[in-house]
């Protein structure tokens, strides 16, 4: 029972963790929105070819004399991104609060649960990463490319983990109905004969 004492604390401790980082995702695809209408209303005003305005609200080292709707895309690009991790945050978040609620990480909804999370952690930021690319590079003549390594490796182990907790479920309902068959049976009761009085 310490174990699992343990596995319940970790998993809380992980819907806290998570909770905390998609809220903070949802905070950032909200800044870089807002930053890419500020680009939009500061078109033709000067400001954005004015070195001094860039270094005042980001370092865009290497964009210098960058034409405008680089700067626009940019923001909505990572805006995409942020919410893309919003929805695995989210799925991590909700599993997590479905482990402690069920308190069996062996349970057959937890290790579903558990797959789905790890096909979202793969496919959720590739189409956010690939999305962002496309309408980055789609404006401009530069190449977006941002990387989902981690992402990638914790969709593997989720879907990894899937696999060991499905063989332990089904390792315990074996031995569980084994215990069940090997249960002494008791014999019924036997009436004695009801013997004639002489």
């Amino acid at each position: 029972m310490d174990s699992l004492k343990k596995v319940m604390t970790l998993a809380n401790v992980l819907r806290i963790l998570y909770t905390v980082l998609y809220i903070l995702c949802i905070v950032g695809a909200a800044i870089c929105v807002l930053c890419g209408v500020m680009f939009v209303a500061l078109e033709g005003t000067g400001l954005l070819e004015d070195p001094e305005f860039l270094s005042m609200i980001g370092d865009f080292e290497g964009l210098t004399g960058v034409e405008f709707p680089s700067l626009q895309m940019i923001m909505f690009g990572a805006a995409i991104v942020c919410v893309s991790m919003v929805v695995v945050y989210v799925f991590a978040a909700r599993f997590y609060k479905h482990l402690q609620t069920v308190g069996d990480p062996f349970d057959r909804g937890v290790i579903c649960k558990m797959q789905t999370l790890g096909i979202v952690y793969i496919v959720v930021p590739i189409l956010g990463n690939t999305l962002s690319t496309l309408l980055f590079s789609g404006f401009t003549k530069f190449n977006l490319s941002v990387e989902n390594n981690a992402q990638l490796t914790m969709g593997i182990v989720y879907l990894l983990l899937t696999i060991v907790f499905s063989y332990a479920a089904d390792a315990r309902d074996k031995s569980a109905v084994t215990e069940t068959e090997e249960l002494p049976t008791e014999a019924p009761a036997t009436e004695d004969p009801p013997v004639d009085d002489l």
